[in-house]
């Protein structure tokens, strides 16, 4: 290749260069160098991907992606991180929300716009009012094939809406959430109201069946276990059967 080639291409390319004024950075920065994906990650869903930090967080710097909470572990503290453009919208995560905990999205959005508008496999609460931006804790919205997010549904805080058939629950198969028994919807659907929660056989699962109140979330835990280990919001009370546990929000 000669050099009155490349200088033309040079010259080219350089005519083609804009300067702009906006803030991003192009190419965006990775996550940080002590974050990597895991495959060991449980619990992601919304297409979100695991990843182990032994310190920040994966969305530290990193623009196109928007990570849970957090579960800390031995050295390490894993995420479910899901690919999310902020600089193309005006959310951005927030870590702050009481009862979003892992693996749930927590966003705080500065306009109307809220981020299940944005990613269709988000399933999101009422927007809770901040300083000048709501907040959002979101869920997958791919849960059990009958139930479908509920937007409209009247949930609080940090809980989502979901609407099932057949007595189905969103939190049915160890789904990352549990659920309240629900309210009876539309066309014989049923209502849940629903926080992110990490199911686990060794840890605590959603229990339908533990004669909780309206409204009120039911555990089955193992051994000594308590839900509130898994969901520091929770307010939760022992029901009549060993480690089942009625909590609310």
């Amino acid at each position: 290749m000669n050099k009155f080639f490349l200088s033309t291409l040079f010259s080219s390319l350089a005519a083609c260069t804009v300067s702009t004024t906006d803030n991003f950075t192009n190419p965006p920065p990775p996550p940080p160098a002590t974050c990597a994906t895991s495959a060991q990650v449980v619990g992601c869903g919304a297409g979100s991907v695991g990843y182990a930090c032994t310190s920040d967080r994966p969305d530290d710097g990193d623009t196109n992606l928007v990570c849970s909470a957090g579960s800390q572990g031995a050295g390490v503290t894993t995420f479910c991180c899901l690919p999310f453009g902020q600089s193309f919208n005006e959310c951005a995560p927030d870590t702050t929300i009481a009862g979003c905990a892992d693996p749930g999205f927590g966003f705080s959005c500065a306009g109307a716009v809220g981020p299940a508008d944005v990613d269709s496999r988000l399933a999101c609460s009422a927007a809770i009012a901040g300083s000048g931006a709501s907040s959002y804790c979101c869920l997958p919205s791919d849960v059990a094939p009958v139930c479908a997010a509920a937007p409209g549904a009247t949930c609080a805080g940090a809980s989502v809406g979901y609407a099932c058939a057949s007595g189905a629950s969103p939190g049915d198969n160890d789904a990352p959430m549990a659920c309240d028994v629900g309210v009876e919807g539309e066309a014989g659907a049923t209502i849940h109201c629903c926080v992110p929660f990490l199911q686990s056989t060794s840890g605590c699962e959603e229990n339908q069946h533990a004669g909780c109140a309206e409204g009120a979330f039911g555990f089955t835990c193992a051994g000594a276990l308590r839900p509130e280990t898994f969901n520091a919001a929770l307010s939760c009370n022992a029901s009549s059967a060993p480690s089942t546990y009625c909590c609310t929000l």
